[in-house]
């Protein structure tokens, strides 16, 4: 993650995952394997970008645990969540449509991923990165809370 940035790993860790899931609805033995194999580069790749996020976002002061907190207990849900929905899927359908849909979902997650996180790899004063964009879903990136804080100072409030 620090070599390349948040959004980078976790466009490359959920595309990685999200392709190892979509190669299971084949169903026959090299399929498995390249599944097992992308699946586990992915998660590799990933590991550690959900509380990296989360602490990116938390607020400075008081809240900050809190937040954390809660943060993480929602994502953890999703450990039991996600079987369950997968169970239904599979019940009403076919473990071939679960997988797809699973496949698709991750998919549409890299979709969020760049259009919705904003890339953290820092470059050198001067130096123009490829990778260099901003977060068309976030409200509180870094600017706008100075800009925020400037407006503040401006009206005399205290900050």
């Amino acid at each position: 993650m620090d070599s390349w940035g948040r959004r980078s790993a976790g466009v490359a860790s959920l595309t990685l995952q999200s392709l190892g899931l979509l190669l299971l609805a084949f169903q026959n033995p090299p399929a498995v394997v390249a599944s097992a194999v992308l699946t586990g580069l992915g998660n590799g790749l990933g590991s550690g970008l959900l509380m990296t996020l989360g602490a990116d976002l938390a607020p400075q002061g008081p809240g900050q645990g809190a937040f954390i907190a809660v943060y993480r207990l929602l994502f953890t849900s999703l450990d039991f969540i996600t079987p369950a929905f997968l169970g239904i899927l599979t019940t009403a359908s076919s473990l071939e449509v679960a997988e797809l849909t699973t496949g698709a979902i991750g998919l549409l997650g890299v979709v969020w991923l760049l259009l919705c996180v904003p890339e953290t790899l820092q470059t050198p004063a001067g130096a123009k990165s490829s990778t260099e964009s901003s977060s068309s879903c976030s409200n509180s990136s870094s600017s706008s809370s100075s800009t925020d804080t400037a407006k503040q100072e401006a009206a005399g409030q205290q900050v």
